[in-house]
């Protein structure tokens, strides 16, 4: 991260056969660089000035692509080495191994047709070639896996980040699966408790994924609601959350 501002976007993707190449927009006091690094060899492929307009056009081709939906994580267990990627935008971050995200053929063809990242083309037609993007719902159902095993006071960072990561992938689920726009009609129709209080003593077990999925979105509003309450990060530490998740796993395992 440049000392007298920021990175607007970085790309990095290799692997341990590939190396590694990143790329990045770059905000200097608002003068902006684009970067492409050889991180094997520590050193700049090149470093060339833009025009603010040509960042705005950037971004605009970044949205269009459709990166502000993609999901924090997308992990393939069942391959070892491969492909892994990273990026962040505007500060969001998400990354990947041997799993890709709609629009990541699309990325890496921009990137290398309008920004001269030759190394990144090869990348093109992971999506097929690793398969589709699973449901939705496996994004969510996966961070049964990412809670800390250790003691609350050894890892508040981890809890504070997988709460900020857990909260954009709910944004994105409901993007990707608008029905849970009507999470509280999902609640009651699976015949959960309404409540964040009642709904931490609910058993999970007779519960569908609809309806799991439905509650951790109504602890969400509900904190954002309140504008006081931190729920969502509570029940991530004191052991809800993960029976909610491991349920969710299951389902999703099963379905």
């Amino acid at each position: 991260m440049p000392e007298s501002g920021y990175d607007i976007f970085t790309f990095g993707c290799g692997g341990f056969f590939e190396g590694w190449h990143e790329f990045r927009v770059e905000d200097h006091d608002s003068s902006f660089t684009a970067v492409l690094e050889d991180k094997r060899a520590g050193e700049p492929v090149y470093t060339r000035r833009m025009t603010k307009s040509e960042v705005d056009g950037f971004e605009r081709r970044i949205d269009a692509i459709g990166v502000p939906d993609w999901f924090c994580h997308y992990d393939n267990w069942r391959v070892l080495d491969g492909t892994q990627w990273e990026m962040s935008y505007h500060g969001d971050e998400c990354s990947g191994s041997n799993a890709f995200p709609e629009g990541f053929s699309k990325l890496v063809r921009y990137l290398a047709d309008d920004f001269g990242c030759e190394c990144f083309r090869g990348y093109e037609g992971l999506e097929k070639e690793f398969g589709a993007d699973p449901n939705p719902i496996e994004h969510i159902a996966a961070y049964a896996m990412r809670l800390p095993d250790r003691p609350e006071d050894e890892c508040e960072a981890e809890y504070r980040k997988l709460h900020h990561e857990m909260l954009r992938d709910f944004d994105a689920l409901v993007r990707a699966e608008p029905r849970f726009v009507n999470y509280m009609e999902l609640v009651e129709k699976g015949g959960a408790p309404m409540g964040s209080e009642t709904m931490r003593e609910c058993d999970v077990s007779t519960l569908d994924a609809d309806t799991i999925v439905a509650m951790l979105i109504y602890i969400y509003r509900e904190d954002r609601f309140c504008g006081y309450q931190e729920h969502f990060l509570e029940y991530l530490k004191d052991g809800t959350f993960k029976r909610w998740l491991d349920r969710l796993e299951e389902l999703v395992l099963l379905s």
